[in-house]
């Protein structure tokens, strides 16, 4: 073997040697090494630009301070301050046909 196929098999194996060496984080100050190919950043650095922004937290329901709006609660206090046992009302019948 002639000393030019050997140089570049030395060249191959040192740019897979290379390649497969970590790079560090790009960010000024931080050393510390990249664990994915191709990223430029350290997990802390790269979780830091890509978290996810925190939404703002859902308003609470507030209650109408109308009196005229109805709904099913407003029925049934009218319903217990009449006397009228709301847990005996009959529930509607079905249909012969629909019954199981």
């Amino acid at each position: 073997m002639t000393l030019d196929p050997l140089l570049r098999k030395l060249a191959a194996i040192n740019q897979a040697l290379s390649a497969l060496s970590a790079e560090t984080c790009t960010t000024p100050g931080c050393n510390q090494a990249v664990s994915k190919p191709g990223h430029k950043l350290c997990y802390e650095h790269w979780k830091a630009n890509n978290a996810q922004p925190v939404s703002a937290p859902k308003p609470t329901p507030q209650l109408s301070s109308s009196p005229s709006l109805l709904s099913a609660t407003s029925i049934s206090d009218k319903l217990v301050q009449l006397g009228v046992n709301t847990q005996t009302i009959k529930q509607p019948r079905l249909y012969p046909c629909m019954s199981t």
